[in-house]
């Protein structure tokens, strides 16, 4: 892999107008036998964890481009998965018997805590860069915030609808966001007990459409919403204001995923289709809004990377945090790098 940070080995690679248009898988998994719905790295960069609608989590070595092994929870089934601080523990919510969301040793294979609360699926689980703090959503209209250490949860906000979860990512700021309210609330975790800081206005462009999956840029001042139908949103994190729409392919109606690019520049955003889709994010435009007022405007995509592996919806991109490396997945899993030259550090 090729760093994206400074090392003193030599130069290193940035994500770019030349070298966005050269991504391609590098490795191919299929591994799973049914769809890819929940993929973590770790911050280290190093390790990915993937989950499976078949009740599988199997975690690959980044730096090799290999598969370490599989976890079966085949009583609990496994649906969302985050890594913890420690590559050697995940959470993972649960498809089967209850709505727990499971703590569990990769190391020890058993589960160390249980967090019990949720009445209904969990479909939105996020970890916070600060230590032992985490998120997760529920279709019982309720958003949880959780400490490592206990049990119980530590904070709850109840929506009209479902909703999703996340954090910037510095960790003081959660984000809730309800489609069906048309809302993304922000807390200081600080100070959560009194309330949002700020209520931004989305507009939802197709109706009945619903939210899953929200994420901040590296620098914190853009997010992301992807949803279940043609579109990803892309706005300002701290006010309301222009709203720029990503088109993409999506006759299945799929939760689509997608995930920005270390520089913030660009995004990549699953599709049903024969492509991969990546946009320009349009910073000036996101910034030249009146603040309170939201606006839309659709951008075509810069470029769609074809992706002849993949038979179903791409549901999952992240990229990954230390290496220029993504991880794309539908029910096959493919590691994708860009073309690199000769003057770039190799890993």
């Amino acid at each position: 892999m090729v760093d994206q940070t400074e090392e003193v080995s030599g130069p290193t690679m940035k994500v770019d107008s030349n070298n966005i248009r050269t991504f391609h898988p590098a490795k191919i998994f299929n591994d799973s036998t049914m769809p890819i719905i929940g993929m973590d790295f770790h911050m280290n960069g190093k390790v990915l964890v993937v989950s499976s609608l078949d009740d599988s989590l199997n975690l690959y070595n980044c730096e090799t481009g290999t598969k370490n092994r599989s976890i079966n929870s085949k009583k609990y089934g496994v649906g969302k998965v985050r890594f913890d601080r420690d590559d050697n523990a995940v959470l993972h919510t649960s498809t089967k018997v209850d709505n727990t969301v499971r703590y569990l040793s990769l190391t020890e294979n058993k589960y160390v805590r249980y967090f019990l609360g949720h009445t209904k699926t969990v479909i939105s689980l996020q970890v916070s860069a600060l230590c032992n703090v985490f998120a997760s959503a529920s279709k019982d209209k309720t958003a949880r915030i959780w400490d490592l250490r206990l049990n119980n949860c530590q904070g709850l906000v109840h929506f009209s609808n479902e909703s999703v979860v996340g954090f910037d990512p510095e960790g003081l700021i959660f984000a809730a966001a309800c489609a069906a309210e048309e809302s993304v609330k922000l807390f200081d975790l600080r100070n959560f007990d009194k309330g949002p800081f700020a209520d931004l206005e989305i507009k939802n462009p197709v109706p009945g459409s619903t939210w899953h999956d929200i994420k901040f840029s590296n620098d914190g001042t853009n997010i992301m919403v992807n949803s279940n139908s043609t579109y990803a949103l892309c706005f300002e994190s701290l006010e309301t204001g222009p709203v720029q729409r990503l088109n993409v392919e999506n006759p299945t109606n799929a939760q689509i995923g997608g995930t920005f690019t270390p520089c913030g520049k660009y995004a990549f955003v699953g599709n049903d289709g024969k492509t991969l889709p990546v946009f320009e994010i349009d910073k000036a435009q996101l910034a030249m809004g009146e603040a309170g007022v939201a606006s839309s405007f659709e951008t075509p995509a810069y470029a769609q990377l074809p992706t002849p592996n993949h038979q179903n919806a791409i549901m999952n991109i992240v990229f990954n945090p230390k290496y220029m490396h993504v991880a794309v997945a539908s029910q096959t899993l493919e590691f994708w790098i860009p073309d690199i030259p000769e003057s770039a550090t190799p890993r």
